[in-house]
């Protein structure tokens, strides 16, 4: 069984990234270039191989930042355009390889990725390149070049996003709520990366209070705090947090 060695931010951004267009940071300090957030998805390392968990709109940018040369899968945690709007960018990855890249996806998802890109994984397209997605529906559990991963449905205020359990490890974003069986799988966690977009109530994710609350009750190794918004600078957090909880950045590897 092969385990994750290492898990980069690729970026910890709310859907509008920080900051927001026409430059406004809202308590991130300019100044702070780890309050400079792009779009929310993650890199992981299991073995020889490299997988996405989402790709973001600004996938292109964050994989010339991190130097990607090779992308082996990608699971998606649902299908809101700052999740999903990079995949357009796999098809080099793809034509490089020389073989379509299998992305794991909900049947939601699925629906909404083949109406927005057939041309990616609609092996009956007549286009160079085409198909350069292999979907892949999560049911159940499943695995990712022979690790584990097993999803739980979370609560996104009007919809529903997938968190996923790895060995020792869990990530949870976009989620508002999270219900008995989701927390069930969060148990016993070495490092749970996990939604806080602000400081304030939000319609559709976690924040401070509710992300705070769900650490405590969880009590995973550690924390790191993804999808965070103009309300989260990267300073005041660390001076606010303990030892065990930590903000994220962009770039900023873990291993696992």
């Amino acid at each position: 069984m092969i385990s994750a060695t290492e898990l980069c931010i690729l970026g910890c951004g709310s859907s509008a990234g920080v900051p927001l267009v026409r430059h406004q940071w809202g308590d991130c300090n300019r100044l702070c270039n780890k309050n400079r957030r792009t779009r929310c998805g993650a890199m992981v390392r299991f073995g020889q191989e490299n997988w996405l968990i989402d790709v973001t709109p600004d996938f292109r940018q964050q994989a010339l930042r991190e130097n990607i040369d090779r992308i082996d899968g990608v699971i998606l945690t649902h299908a809101h355009f700052d999740h999903v709007g990079g995949l357009d960018d796999l098809k080099p990855f793809a034509v490089h390889q020389n073989s379509p890249i299998p992305v794991w996806m909900d049947q939601g998802t699925f629906d909404i990725i083949h109406l927005r890109y057939p041309y990616a994984c609609d092996s009956g397209e007549k286009r160079p390149y085409a198909p350069f997605l292999s979907p892949r529906l999560i049911t159940d559990s499943f695995f990712a070049a022979n690790a584990h991963v097993k999803p739980f449905q979370q609560d996104h205020g009007y919809s529903t996003s997938l968190g996923f359990r790895f060995s020792n490890w869990a990530y949870s974003t976009d989620v508002k709520a999270l219900d008995d069986y989701a927390l069930s799988c969060l148990s016993d966690l070495d490092v749970w990366f996990v939604d806080c977009m602000g400081m304030h109530p939000k319609g559709t994710h976690a924040h401070w209070d509710i992300t705070m609350e769900w650490i405590d009750l969880l009590k995973p190794k550690k924390a790191i705090l993804i999808h965070m918004g103009i309300e989260m600078d990267y300073e005041t957090l660390c001076t606010k947090l303990p030892q065990h909880i930590i903000p994220a950045y962009d770039g900023m590897r873990i291993l696992l």
